[in-house]
């Protein structure tokens, strides 16, 4: 029997065999995914709105698998106000900023990791700023960042439980950069490195820090020894990006006084008073859907997908709830044969608009949608009091936080900007007229 195939392999033939496995080894490896990157939870501020994402930095894009992370955030800006978030989009989750709101701060409780020697349970904290002066900011949260610029100098500080942290690992990311930079933090838990906004790209500047509590408890069933808060910061890395207005604020400024000039109109008057009919009601709403009719018909028409235009279901569902009160008081949807000669006008200036495209009617849109879900909600209670009809229309309509996060992000092009301030202004004189009109001032002149 030949047994050549039986005998040990030269020494060389070993190393040549090792040399080969290895290289298989390697090009294995590199067929297989890469192993995944860190991430964590960022806050960014922008045009009036925080959105929320779980990303490897601030400058990568939210990805959908990733919106459990922000699913059950209650967010909170200036004053402890708790902000209201939209639907996850993409991944992220947004929320409209009050008038005035410089930072936004959640925490995320995400579980109990296993991870090295012993299981720990991981904290979220992540903090946007709309500036680095605004970044600046105190709160009473377990863990936080804060930056402060001093000349041509970015300071920034860990903070547990109102301490600051010393040697606090603390990591910098310039808009443009491949990767972050570290830093340990000094014995008053400050790092200080250059101001770089000149050389930078724009975007925003990104900071995190991994701060620990020797704290062992139980989360979920699950016993951990430690708890790991990692927390972020962002602010824009341009002073003029902080300077920007929103552009919902640039619509309300746009407006001046008319919306204290519509408070003081007849139909508002004598509602308050307690003087309102069901026929003044009746005309009020059936003006009122012969707008909105006009308005969803030239909206759906031009983004029929609901891809381009804040205008979803949200908004849609005044048109339903208009329609279900006026067959709930036995009324009937209005023809244009109906309209009144205010009313006529304005429809025949909106149809006009549309040769413009849709902008001019999102921004009538805008004012009678504001005017619904915010002031409609006393309007709404005040006709139930004095008429004992509760009008869904002003009680059940809402989205209004989400639908401002919107028109911020997607209205961008400034034709579309000046028709929608148009379109805004006009709906405010409409509006005006239409409820000053005799028909609301006394009960006798309804009849």
């Amino acid at each position: 029997m030949n047994t050549s195939y039986f005998r040990r392999p030269t020494r060389r033939k070993r190393a040549a065999a090792a040399v080969t496995a290895a290289l298989a080894a390697l090009a294995l490896v590199a067929l297989l995914p890469t192993a995944a990157r860190a991430h964590y939870l960022w806050a960014t501020v922008e045009n009036g709105q925080v959105r929320f994402a779980l990303l490897d930095d601030a400058a990568t894009a939210p990805k959908p698998e990733f919106a459990s992370y922000v699913a059950a955030l209650s967010p909170r800006g200036d004053g402890a106000k708790t902000l209201t978030l939209g639907a996850p989009k993409d991944g992220a989750r947004y929320a409209a900023l009050p008038a005035g709101t410089g930072v936004v701060a959640a925490e995320s409780v995400v579980g109990v990791r296993e991870r090295g020697a012993a299981p720990y349970l991981l904290v979220y904290h992540p903090r946007g700023a709309a500036s680095v002066a605004a970044a600046g900011a105190k709160s009473d949260a377990a863990a936080e960042l804060r930056a402060a610029r001093d000349g041509d100098t970015l300071v920034v500080t860990a903070w547990q439980g109102g301490w600051p942290v010393p040697a606090a690992e603390i990591w910098v990311q310039w808009p443009g950069e491949a990767a972050p930079t570290g830093y340990t933090a000094d014995l008053k838990g400050e790092v200080r490195t250059p101001w770089k906004a000149t050389t930078a790209a724009p975007g925003f500047v990104g900071v995190r820090v991994l701060v620990t509590e020797k704290k062992a408890g139980v989360h979920e069933g699950k016993t951990y020894a430690a708890v790991h808060r990692w927390a972020t910061l962002t602010f824009p890395a341009s002073p003029a990006a902080a300077e920007a207005k929103p552009f919902t604020r640039v619509l309300r400024e746009a407006y001046g006084d008319k919306h204290e000039v519509v408070s003081n109109a007849a139909f508002n008057k004598t509602l308050f008073e307690g003087a309102l009919t069901k026929p003044m009601l009746e005309v009020h709403l059936q003006q009122r859907a012969l707008i909105h009719d006009a308005v969803h018909r030239i909206l759906t028409a031009a983004d029929p997908g609901e891809k381009t235009l804040p205008y979803g279901p949200e908004q849609k569902k005044l048109l339903t709830l208009l329609r279900a009160d006026l067959t709930a008081m036995g009324s009937r949807w209005p023809t244009d044969a109906e309209a009144r000669p205010a009313t006529k006008a304005f429809l025949a200036e909106l149809r006009a608009s549309e040769a413009k495209g849709p902008y001019f009617a999102l921004g009538v849109h805008h004012v009678y949608y504001g005017g619904t879900t915010n002031g409609g909600r006393s309007i709404g209670q005040k006709i139930a009091d004095t008429l004992n009809i509760s009008p869904t229309y002003y009680r059940d309509s809402d989205g209004y936080a989400d639908y401002v996060a919107r028109v911020n992000a997607t209205v961008t092009d400034p034709a579309a900007r000046a028709e929608m301030i148009r379109g805004g202004q006009a709906a405010y004189a409409y509006i005006i007229a239409s409820m000053n009109e005799d028909v609301f001032k006394t009960a006798s002149a309804a009849k």
